[in-house]
């Protein structure tokens, strides 16, 4: 375990032969622990790694989701069915919901409140109250379903053995024992029959631009779907190889820093060569291109300084119009003194979940402070990022920090539904 402020290790432990999981509660204050060989989860401290308690699971290797809405951890048994609520505080104390065994895996809603489990042999998905802990609505998904994503509006369910994609409103989920779900057709044929590659996804959800991705090996195609319509709006044809998965990285390419320069950050794992996709969809332009990306020497990555963001206060308290001023520093590592001057700060704060994001511009309000102001939705922990085109390839290696967000005394918390 590491102390995120100053990545010293605190505590060294082994926990079984095998691959192990790391799970943090949603609050960020324990850590579940659990190996492929162990049938029990350890529950730690996350601050200072000390064991909380030991959870006994019926087997190894139980899958697990968290929810932003009950900030519980829960333990899906998708061999003999069941669910176990994990609680940080209480280790000794687990409950169980019942579920049906044969489920492929399962996924929180956007808000926390359900959680939605594939069944590929009955073609059908299961949604769970989380607040009542029991299953509540079932609906038809097509011929082995294989992936669930999440868009602001809309849920989606990638069916490897139909040539149809399932898609259905997150404001149904709950109301009436049975689901809404369409049939969106897509492609000329199943996908089943192209090759299954380690855990690569099919479908890749377009956050804000209400659509999806998805990739078809058997067409060799990626479809462009558009939520309203019933059939995909566009496609790209791959000439060299059939597509086997898709992972949106980066939509959108910013002007700068002269005129007529655009330019886009990634960050890529290692170096290589690299097939570029440029799209201009006003001009109907498309263009493919190879990029090398040669690796930085280790003399060269050692002068490249460090950043580390620093915020003024980690935790902050809501008033009436849970609007906030939040306060940061930049530093460099190899330097005490905070960066000054930066003109082109943009701020990002987005729940652990993905379900909240806010984007801001932040300004200096005294050498070497930035301010963003900022207004969250409730109470709870945030990620803080940012972003600044000046620091060119530094920005790239700026840690996020982590936020907490809490209510007056006395002051109601607002409703997550809300």
């Amino acid at each position: 375990m590491l102390n995120q402020e100053n990545l010293r290790t605190v505590r060294s432990l082994k926990w079984g032969d095998g691959p192990v999981e790391l799970s943090p509660d949603h609050t960020l204050t324990g850590v579940f622990l659990s190996s492929s060989t162990q049938t029990q989860i350890l529950v730690l401290d996350a601050r200072r790694g000390e064991e909380l308690g030991r959870i006994q699971t019926p087997r190894a290797g139980l899958q697990k989701v968290s929810s932003a809405h009950t900030g519980l951890l829960y333990a899906l048994d998708l061999q003999e069915g069941g669910i176990l609520v994990l609680d940080p505080s209480k280790p000794g104390e687990v409950d169980r919901i019942a579920l049906s065994p044969g489920a492929l895996s399962g996924k929180t809603s956007p808000d926390g409140r359900f959680l939605l489990a594939l069944f590929p042999e009955k073609r059908a998905l299961a949604v769970v109250d989380l607040d009542g802990r029991r299953v509540v609505q079932r609906g038809k998904t097509g011929h082995e379903p294989d992936q669930l994503e999440f868009s602001e509006n809309y849920g989606y369910v990638h069916n490897r053995g139909s040539a149809h994609i399932s898609i259905f409103r997150l404001a149904d989920l709950g109301k009436g024992p049975v689901l809404p779900v369409l049939e969106i057709p897509l492609g000329t044929s199943p996908d089943n029959r192209s090759p299954r590659v380690g855990n690569l996804r099919k479908l890749a959800v377009m956050h804000g631009h209400g659509g999806a991705l998805v990739a078809h090996a058997g067409d060799q195609m990626v479809y462009h779907y558009m939520e309203g319509m019933m059939a995909p709006m566009s496609g790209l044809r791959l000439q060299t190889a059939p597509p086997l998965g898709i992972v949106i990285y980066h939509r959108r390419m910013l002007e700068g820093p002269g005129p007529g320069e655009y330019r886009a950050r990634l960050e890529l794992s290692k170096a290589g060569q690299y097939q570029v996709l440029f799209h201009l969809p006003s001009q109907g332009a498309s263009a493919c291109f190879e990029l090398t990306l040669e690796g930085l020497g280790d003399s060269q990555r050692a002068s490249v300084p460090e950043l580390v963001l620093v915020p003024q206060e980690e935790t902050y308290f809501l008033g009436s119009s849970r609007n906030i001023s939040v306060l940061f520093r930049i530093m460099e590592s190899t330097d005490s003194e905070a960066l000054r001057g930066l003109k082109d700060l943009r701020v990002l704060l987005f729940a652990p979940r993905g379900n909240w994001q806010w984007r801001a511009i932040a300004t200096e309000v005294q050498p070497g402070l930035y301010r963003a102001q900022v207004v969250f939705p409730k109470a709870g922990s945030y990620f803080l990022l940012v972003e600044s085109p000046s620091l060119e390839k530094n920005s790239l290696g700026l840690r996020h920090a982590m936020l907490r967000v809490e209510e007056h005394p006395g002051q109601q918390e607002a409703s997550p539904g809300n």
